[in-house]
């Protein structure tokens, strides 16, 4: 309830300290809070104890994130707790967990938090899933995990993609590999990524044949962006109009595949131009 109400990770878990007093067992709990505005990638957040939670960026090395860390649950601390600020890139991948992952007997904590963020950084082309399968399976000691493992992983999706190409032919495949690569750093699954190069390809299709008939090929602008738990994807050509068949049969279909396809299909056709957007839900 606090958290809808708005309530900062500070200030969240002095409340926390207020219930682990009065709950058998919650005394020394350790809990880490962050808060992250996915607009802008801005994360709030503030730990009461718990094992630095690991932030990987594209082309960086993993970042521990220790600026806000205080004492347990319900133990006895000077002040309010503290809160730090930190800013997660497009691409970058975010990963909470509890100590059952990276401690071990006879062993360093820290050795396991640096094995767990050479995975991050291994793997941050990845979707959310597969980053966490691969740290399990590349953490798991030879007889197996003693103690509970709980891990949480956030993948801040990549910048928009723009491709700005000319609407001829041999342009269709790189457009499909591009596309095809910034779904999969999204972190769509590949059986809907697949459905979605297929409906791009349709549409930069219908605007490499029909917006510059006869004329000289022009521009073709392909931009895909990640919306909340969606993603747009928009093409975009300078070229004439052209009414789709109502009753299309060899040919065609592209825009009714779209539809099936996508959640949303607007059409946007002028004189001077096409625009095609295709909204896609992510469950």
């Amino acid at each position: 309830m606090l958290l809808v109400n708005g309530a900062s990770p500070g200030r969240l878990l002095d409340e926390l300290d207020s219930a682990a007093a009065l709950i058998a067992g919650a005394y020394c709990t350790t809990v880490f809070v962050g808060i992250v505005d996915v607009d802008t990638g801005q994360m709030a957040y503030s730990s009461a104890g718990h094992i630095p939670a690991l932030l990987a960026v594209p082309g960086g090395s993993p970042e521990r994130l220790t600026g806000a860390t205080s004492v347990p649950l319900a133990v006895q601390k000077a002040g309010p707790r503290p809160e730090a600020v930190t800013f997660l890139a497009p691409g970058s991948t975010l990963m909470l967990y509890t100590d059952g992952l990276v401690e071990r007997r006879e062993e360093l904590v820290d050795n396991g938090i640096r094995r767990a963020g050479e995975v991050l950084a291994e793997t941050i082309e990845s979707s959310a899933d597969v980053v966490a399968d691969a740290v399990l399976q590349r953490m798991v000691p030879k007889d197996g995990f003693d103690d509970d493992v709980a891990i949480v992983v956030y993948r801040r999706p990549p910048a928009p993609l723009v491709i700005d190409v000319l609407a001829t032919p041999d342009q269709l495949s790189g457009i499909r590999a591009q596309i095809a690569g910034w779904l999969r750093a999204t972190g769509i699954p590949d059986d809907l990524g697949g459905d979605i190069v297929l409906v791009v390809n349709e549409a930069c299709t219908n605007s490499i044949e029909h917006a510059y008939r006869g004329a000289t090929p022009g521009r073709m602008v392909v931009c895909a962006e990640a919306k909340g738990r969606g993603i747009s994807i928009r093409i975009t050509d300078f070229g004439s109009w052209k009414l789709p068949d109502a009753n299309p049969r060899t040919r065609g279909r592209g825009v009714p595949l779209m539809r099936a396809v996508s959640g949303d299909v607007f059409l946007d056709g002028t004189s001077t131009g096409t625009t095609v957007t295709m909204n896609f839900e992510l469950s």
